[in-house]
């Protein structure tokens, strides 16, 4: 395959540095000046090069280097072994086998290249522009669901006045439960399609790179992509629940979304008296005695936070600059590199299944979208942020301390505030008196939101549990059951299930505390292996996911059961 001779070297340089070409290496197919001669023999010794003036050069194939035989390059390719041989493999371990021609193979592969190629481009890259399409449209179908559904909402609820806001509370926490659970996997899905695109484009340009050269690709068995892309998954069915409202005789009003349901019965013309004929949100009732469902491994050094997205995963983070998106039989789903140099500082996930996260050198709430990182809220000056928590109503509590000298004496601030469309609308510090809330300390405040709108506190540097309302009244105060063990009550991780229920870790009493809405105990939970629990998240199963820092493992334990 000699090239013409009167092609000028103008404007050519050498492979190796930035001067003007003078000497052509046939064997390796590298342009070379006169002092790169010799360092390119020397690279590759003891490899033989025919060295010749650049206008004498010849494009040929470049064989492989022998890797049995070094300073032997390879002739011929073994069928049997599938791989390339030299003159003394031939005669060598490979003696008897049947061997072509290094260039029919290199031929063979360039067509199987062409040909795959092709196809990603004439018809795979379209499939999954056409099922990205298909998603989007599924995604802005169920959103105009979710609209109409919320309208609805909105009208029956402002007719049913204030004294049924106790029932619209129970159908906010569905309705945001079913959001999430409906969105999340066509999001999911979404995300995917677009990485695939991405791979695909990637792996096409790849192919076009192979077929301009004339190197013999190395790994020519993983060359093929098109095969594992030709049949994608389809999209699952995503249907919102009906929202439904009736009025039976005139007296009695009737409302339903998905399994929930409640009727107003109007007893006289001078009012309505308000019978909350109510079943659950979930047809649930708690467990007499729990069962651990699975156990789930971790890298983690420590294992800090837990928060589940949808049936059958969760984020969780430890000591790192990592988040990583782990399912119920312990894979590696996903994972996601923060911004900031240290680990941090908390997770939680909204109801549409997105991660945020909060970093407190940054002073900044960050939120994970399609993969890409993008800065939420920034905390006012001297303030920090620690834990974070989305809650069913869609909005965000932050836990934020500064630290102020008075006196030569460090004081360190709590308080957690509540964002409504990255708006502040409420701090929480101070009870309805005017006196202190939470204590001053370096001790983190882990915060969730219980179905009646109560922001639940966990208090780590008082070591107790409060609840408020939505206007910063106290509701109770939980300070322990003593109980077995009898160390000192150290609450962690808190949460609240679909019955209204608050569960929380006691890492020194190695068990759960459940305790009713109202802050009344109701049981410990201390007989599924909890050594030193930490961080707790629930499922929307209903399932707790249960962080043990000291074995390096998560726990997932059932306790509600069907009616």
């Amino acid at each position: 395959m000699a090239e013409s001779k009167s092609l000028s070297m103008g404007g050519i340089t050498c492979d190796l540095c930035y001067e003007q070409t003078k000497q052509f290496c046939n064997s390796c197919q590298v342009n070379l000046c006169d002092d790169c001669v010799r360092k390119h023999r020397g690279e590759l010794r003891p490899l033989s090069h025919d060295i010749v003036p650049f206008l004498d050069r010849e494009l040929r194939l470049v064989p492989p280097p022998c890797q049995e035989h070094p300073g032997q390059r390879c002739q011929a390719h073994c069928q049997q072994c599938q791989t390339p041989v030299c003159t003394a493999c031939v005669t060598g371990p490979h003696g008897g086998h049947c061997t072509v021609g290094l260039t029919k193979i290199f031929e063979e592969i360039k067509q199987k290249i062409k040909n795959d190629t092709r196809e990603i481009e004439d018809r795979i890259i379209q499939y999954y522009l056409e099922k990205e399409v298909e998603t989007e449209n599924t995604i802005s179908k169920v959103m105009e669901e979710i609209k109409e559904v919320e309208h609805e909402k909105d009208e029956q609820r402002r007719i049913w006045h204030q004294e049924v806001d106790s029932i619209f509370d129970k159908i906010d926490s569905l309705y945001q439960d079913l959001t999430g659970m409906k969105l999340s996997p066509l999001r999911t899905q979404q995300a995917k399609i677009r990485s695939i695109i991405l791979d695909l484009t990637k792996r096409v340009q790849q192919n076009k790179d192979i077929l301009k050269s004339n190197t013999f690709p190395v790994d020519n068995q993983r060359i093929s992509k098109s095969i594992q892309y030709r049949f994608p998954p389809e999209n699952g069915t995503m249907k919102m629940p009906s929202f439904k409202v009736q009025t039976i005789g005139g007296d009695d009003l009737s409302i339903e979304l998905g399994d929930f349901k409640a009727k107003l019965t109007q007893h006289s013309l001078t009012g309505l008296s308000l019978k909350a004929n109510t079943v659950p949100i979930t047809t649930r009732r708690r467990m007499d005695k729990v069962t651990v469902i699975a156990s789930i491994s971790v890298r983690y050094s420590f294992l800090h936070s837990i928060a589940c997205v949808g049936t059958d995963e969760a984020w969780i983070r430890g000591e790192n600059k990592y988040i990583t998106r782990v399912d119920i039989l312990g894979s590696s789903k996903e994972t996601v590199r923060t911004l900031g140099l240290y680990r941090p500082s908390g997770i939680s996930v909204t109801n549409l299944g997105e991660l945020v996260y909060s970093d407190n050198k940054m002073r900044t709430v960050y939120i994970v979208r399609c993969g890409a990182i993008e800065r939420l809220i920034k905390t006012p000056d001297e303030y920090y942020p620690e834990e974070v928590c989305c809650t069913r109503s869609g909005d965000i509590l932050v836990h934020m301390r500064s630290t102020v000298a008075i006196k030569l004496i460090v004081k360190r601030r709590n308080k957690i505030v509540r964002y409504h469309d990255l708006k502040m609308t409420q701090e929480i510090k101070n009870d309805e008196h005017g006196n202190l809330l939470l204590k001053e300390g370096l001790g983190p405040l882990f915060m969730t939101e219980n179905i009646n709108g109560d922001i639940c506190i966990s208090d780590t540097n008082a070591q107790v549990v409060v609840a408020v309302d939505k206007c910063g009244n106290v509701q109770f105060r939980y300070e322990g059951k003593s109980y077995g063990k009898q160390e000192a009550f150290s609450p962690g991780y808190i949460v609240t299930d679909s019955l209204g229920e608050v569960i929380l870790t006691d890492r020194d009493n190695d068990c759960l505390h459940i305790l009713d809405q109202n802050g009344q105990f109701l049981m410990i939970v201390n007989d599924c292996g909890l050594e030193r629990p930490y961080g707790l998240s629930v499922d929307s199963k209903g399932r707790l996911w249960v962080a043990l820092p000291d074995s390096r493992e998560i726990k997932v334990i059932q306790y509600l059961t069907a009616v």
